[in-house]
């Protein structure tokens, strides 16, 4: 796959696995063992401890949208649109600025870029 097949794919699976259509390991299949995710509130290394991380959140999981991606070499820059359900039975909806790297035919990285005022508000830490 290339790296944006490769990040479609990835944000297909994330919303698939939510929606109870697809095998979680399908997902983590796309990751390098060494996976990191970075974000404004936390960091995560190593794609099994990524995946606890996301399993806890998938059941507020609604949908993740792509609106815009951009791709130079093996880096895929995806402007994405997170809705979640909220703990207090609301909803959120996020914007997001995601950069993907790939190496070696997997996601080695994956850095977020949102504002977290509304995140922390409904999902307090």
């Amino acid at each position: 796959m290339t790296p944006l097949e490769l990040a479609r794919r990835f944000y297909e699976l994330n919303n698939s696995v939510a929606e109870g259509n697809s095998n979680a390991a399908e997902l983590e299949a796309l990751l390098a063992p060494d996976f990191v995710f970075t974000g404004p509130l936390m960091k995560v290394e190593g794609s099994a401890v990524f995946m606890g991380m996301l399993r806890q959140f998938l059941p507020f999981h609604e949908s993740v949208i792509v609106r815009q991606q951009i791709v130079s070499g093996d880096i895929v820059c995806s402007i994405t649109q997170l809705k979640l359900k909220t703990p207090a039975g609301g909803s959120l909806t996020v914007d997001v600025s995601e950069w993907l790297k790939v190496e070696g035919h997997l996601i080695q990285s994956l850095t977020i870029f949102y504002d977290p005022r509304g995140f922390v508000q409904a999902f307090p830490m």
